[in-house]
């Protein structure tokens, strides 16, 4: 299989709903912005720990802190950086709990072995209704 597009990626989505993975978790609106403008991202928890971590680490400290920042702080000050930090810190340790805990409540595929499934998928679909 050649490099997966983003038609993969959302039939890939799809079987991991079918299979009871939660929606929220195979298709964030982050995924389903990137798909929509055509970057064929994997589904969320296919992508590394690690880099998953690290960018909604940062996503909520920085976002949590510029709100802050114009609604009630007057100025960037250390405790203020350590709230922004420790906010971020819990969010992304509460996401990852989240996560570990509703994907082990299923038997998760390897990738390798659910871009197999959307293959055979996309055969017996082609099988179904060939082109004229």
């Amino acid at each position: 299989m050649n490099t997966p597009s983003v038609s993969h990626m959302q039939k890939a989505a799809e079987i991991l709903i079918s299979k009871g993975v939660d929606e929220r978790i195979v298709k964030p609106p982050i995924c389903r912005a990137l798909w929509l403008c055509g970057v064929a991202v994997r589904p969320y928890i296919y992508i590394q720990h690690f880099k998953s971590a690290t960018c909604y680490f940062l996503a909520m400290s920085i976002t949590w802190g510029g709100i802050m920042r114009l609604t009630s702080w007057p100025s960037w000050t250390f405790s203020n950086i350590m709230a922004s930090i420790g906010f971020g810190l819990f969010m992304t340790l509460f996401n990852r709990w989240f996560y570990h805990r509703s994907i082990k409540k299923v038997d998760l595929p390897d990738w390798a072995d659910l871009m197999i499934e959307v293959q055979k998928s996309e055969q017996a679909e082609q099988v179904v209704a060939p082109d004229s």
